[in-house]
């Protein structure tokens, strides 16, 4: 079984193979192969559940996580499922899950050397838009917006300008924003006697279609489209390649880039002009995809907390999955509060709390302490100089001093802290959400549970360099 994320694609396919049976809507047929050719959706709503030896989903990055793929692989999971993809990975640029392993990386740079892609030529313009307060919505900027800078005067004229200057006899294709957009570029094509056409979901059929045709008859030198021919496109003779449209996502530029990069008898490279930031954004079309792993929590705590997923995005089995539940309590709020300026204490130590309460901490504030003890509830005294708050973790006691940067002790912490350290209770000074997550990680690996009760190890007591400079600071090192 071979899939495809388009009924085009799936017509396409079955002609370049020469072969093979077809499951398209109307348009299926059995030829007695022993291979079929599929959309993903037709193989999902006819409900196909024949066993096949091996099946390749093309372009596994589209639709990836939909009903669509899920279906194909729990109904085939005794099959061999292989994905193809110039781009396997996700929205948000993170390696594809679901697969046991990469059998295969062959990058761009590979392809061109063995003469099965065409070179690039890349030209960024000197004039770039500021998409400095355009947000990022599903790992791309929000192209209504966008929009609205790119049809500035001076990036438009800046954009027509660059394109005359470097390609203007070349077949072009252009991507932009929106449809407004579009049909400004559009104009501006014409009003310079160019003939161009255009793309986007507002046209019909027919229409696309019939632009299609005439820019691949070479009745129109340019194809202005609104994300219709940014994949599954096949025009190889297309000679420039221009960037109008900002892209955050990398999959998306990759797959752009892959629209220009096809060899075509008689040519020799393919121009890339960047009027959209792009190279800054995604780097040269050239470079290699990173592989990445999806983050089990986020990229703050997975890389504080060095926890990773297998390639087929499972959490690895060696992971201590009761530690994983609680780094997704806490994860999103040390995300939130890691960059956080504080003006007030009091700020620190409410948002200290909050981590603490999420992950379910026992905890008490200075002056305020009380545990159940035998049967009741036991209230401290007073006692000048504590620190702001005492975590319990599995009966041990943990002392939190929170100090702003700028920050001092007073006259009885310089008295207290201390005393603390030589009746054996440990403690540390907070300056920041990571601080505390350090904390936290440190105290959970060096407080453990064991049968004949709780084992502390000495490794609670060894100091990080951020508590030494801390405590450097702070002259404590000098009153223990």
């Amino acid at each position: 079984m071979f899939t495809t994320p388009r009924i085009k694609l799936s017509i396409q396919t079955q002609e370049s193979f020469g072969f093979g049976n077809l499951i398209l809507g109307s348009k299926t047929q059995d030829n007695g192969s022993n291979c079929t050719i599929a959309s993903v959706q037709s193989l999902y709503s006819r409900k196909v559940t024949q066993h096949f030896d091996f099946i390749f989903i093309d372009e596994c990055h589209f639709a990836h996580g939909s009903k669509y793929i899920d279906y194909i692989m729990e109904t085939y999971s005794s099959s061999v499922i292989i994905g193809l993809s110039a781009t396997p990975i996700d929205e948000n640029g993170y390696l594809l899950s679901g697969y046991d392993s990469i059998i295969s990386e062959v990058g761009v740079k590979d392809l061109i050397k063995k003469g099965y892609l065409t070179d690039v030529e890349v030209y960024s313009s000197n004039v770039q838009p500021d998409f400095s307060e355009v947000p990022i919505v599903n790992g791309d900027y929000n192209q209504e917006q966008a929009s609205k800078v790119l049809k500035e005067q001076k990036v438009l004229s800046n954009t027509m300008e660059e394109w005359e200057r470097l390609a203007k006899n070349l077949k072009t294709i252009v991507f932009s924003s929106s449809i407004d957009h579009c049909e400004e570029l559009l104009r501006e094509f014409k009003e310079r006697n160019v003939t161009a056409c255009s793309v986007h979901s507002k046209m019909s059929e027919k229409d696309i279609e019939k632009a299609y045709m005439d820019f691949n008859k070479d009745k129109c030198q340019v194809l202005i489209n609104v994300d219709m021919a940014t994949f599954g496109f096949d025009e190889p003779s297309i000679e420039c390649m221009l960037f109008a449209r900002g892209i955050k996502s990398l999959r998306l530029y990759k797959q752009m880039v892959g629209r220009g990069i096809r060899i075509y008898e008689g040519k020799e490279k393919c121009l890339m002009i960047d009027c959209a930031n792009v190279i800054v954004d995604n780097g040269y079309p050239t470079d290699p995809i990173p592989f990445i792993k999806k983050p089990i929590v986020n990229e703050t705590v997975d890389k504080m907390a060095r926890v990773e997923r297998d390639t087929d995005g499972s959490i690895n089995e060696e992971e201590d999955l009761e530690r994983i539940d609680y780094l997704k309590k806490i994860g999103s709020l040390v995300d939130l509060y890691k960059d956080k300026v504080y003006a007030k204490e009091q700020d620190l130590v409410d948002d200290c709390k909050k981590i603490l309460k999420r992950a379910g901490y026992f905890m008490w504030r200075q002056n305020s302490g009380k545990l159940f003890k035998e049967g009741r509830w036991v209230h401290f005294t007073d006692k000048n100089g504590l620190p702001d708050i005492t975590l319990v973790y599995k009966g041990v006691y943990i002392g939190l001093e929170l100090k702003l940067p700028k920050g001092r002790l007073t006259k009885y912490q310089q008295v207290t802290l201390p005393e603390l350290s030589y009746n054996g209770i440990q403690y540390f000074i907070i300056q920041n959400v990571i601080d505390l997550f350090e904390v936290l990680e440190k105290v959970r690996a060096n407080i453990v549970d064991h049968e004949d009760g709780v084992i502390i190890k000495d490794g609670l007591k060894e100091l990080s360099e951020t508590q030494i400079r801390y405590r450097d600071k702070y002259k404590l090192s000098k009153l223990h």
